[in-house]
């Protein structure tokens, strides 16, 4: 089974993905932040993909979360979307990443916004959570 939790900066992808993997036998999660370069502002999509086929050939399940993993054609089962209200969107963010809070409201929120416009993420998913 492939999963896919995209969603709004944080609204708990990583919170369900580990409670979803925890629920079952021989599952991996592959967190797409975890391949994000803030430098240049991009995902390592080669890298990303090649950590899917590792993971997918050694496990029964992968758990793929994270904002964009609905860019990546990984064939999924299901996918989820978890959204959440704006001020506790920011309180969460300046909780877990003082440090980059203003890069959060600055440029990545809104480029999270536009692909979810633009690629109509929201509409594509199979399950709809709001915080």
């Amino acid at each position: 089974m492939i999963i896919a939790i995209e969603g709004m900066s944080g609204a708990g992808k990583t919170t369900l993905a580990e409670q979803l993997a925890a629920e079952y036998n021989d599952c991996a999660i592959l967190h797409i932040d975890d391949y994000y370069d803030c430098s240049v502002g991009k995902l390592k999509h080669e890298e990303i993909c090649e950590q899917f086929r590792i993971l997918s050939d050694k496990h029964k399940s992968v758990i793929v979360e994270g904002v964009y993993c609905l860019k990546f054609d990984f064939d999924y089962d299901l996918k989820i979307f978890m959204e959440i209200g704006e001020d506790e969107q920011q309180q969460r963010i300046k909780k877990r990443n003082p440090d980059l809070f203003e890069r959060y409201v600055n440029e990545w929120i809104p480029a999270e916004n536009r692909y979810f416009e633009e690629l109509e993420v929201k509409g594509k998913c199979d399950v709809v959570l709001d915080e």
